[in-house]
């Protein structure tokens, strides 16, 4: 994947990160790197790794 958007090179590696580790939910250390308007995004992926652990 490539994109100029900084924002969506974080999603991408929260994504891998997720794939890579199955069994771990991605650190929430990525959000801090992300605008505003992209939280709800990562937030929203976060909740549903964390479900998808819990499964």
């Amino acid at each position: 994947m490539y994109s100029r958007d900084p924002n969506m090179k974080v999603i991408y590696q929260m994504v891998m990160d997720f794939l890579q580790y199955p069994d771990q939910t991605p650190s929430e250390a990525c959000m801090l790197s992300l605008s505003p308007n992209w939280l709800p995004v990562a937030d929203s992926a976060l909740e549903a790794s964390h479900i998808i652990d819990r499964l």
